[in-house]
């Protein structure tokens, strides 16, 4: 059984903004194994995927994404904003925070996973074909990133394998719910 916390936060917002150890508590906290011993064969199924959307709709919170991260993804320009209903977890063992977040218009979905340094963040189509990828890194030893971040797209042949592993981690979440 998933638990929602009080809250969510946006792709990216914990390496934006606030430390992870300071939002972790407020997110769910799935039954199935961690995303790292998740079978890398396993894909989130047409069932899977429709009954995580629908959890989304009548469970996740509205949150608005990072103008950073839609900006990086090429999903945004100027002072647009994207905000839907999001659907957030918390591995049971580790720091990994997974979020999911359909876009309105029809534009797809976002997928992340946000880390204690790094957030990855995928967005797919419809169809989950993966259009654009980027990753985000805090912190670091070449100058100019030492206490900052640094964003930059990801390759598509590059993101598809985490974006795949990352697929079959809401599988897993999809037969907790």
């Amino acid at each position: 059984m998933i638990r929602i916390g009080n809250r969510l936060v946006t792709l990216g917002l914990a390496i934006l903004v606030t430390p992870i150890f300071a939002v972790a508590p407020t997110f769910v906290n799935p039954t199935t194994a961690t995303a790292e011993t998740a079978a890398p064969a396993s894909k989130l199924s047409a069932a899977q995927f429709k009954k995580l959307i629908g959890y989304a709709a009548t469970n996740g919170k509205v949150v608005t994404v990072d103008k950073n991260v839609t900006d990086t993804l090429g999903l945004t320009t100027d002072k647009e904003e994207v905000y839907s209903p999001a659907l957030t977890v918390k591995e049971r063992t580790g720091e990994i925070l997974h979020q999911m977040q359909p876009l309105p218009g029809d534009k797809g979905y976002l997928f992340g996973n946000i880390g204690p340094t790094t957030v990855q963040v995928y967005w797919a189509d419809k169809s989950l074909v993966l259009i654009a990828a980027m990753t985000s890194v805090s912190g670091g030893p070449t100058a100019g990133m030492t206490g900052g971040k640094i964003n930059y797209p990801t390759p598509i042949k590059d993101a598809e394998p985490a974006f795949r592993q990352e697929l079959a981690y809401w599988a897993m979440v999809a037969d907790s719910l």
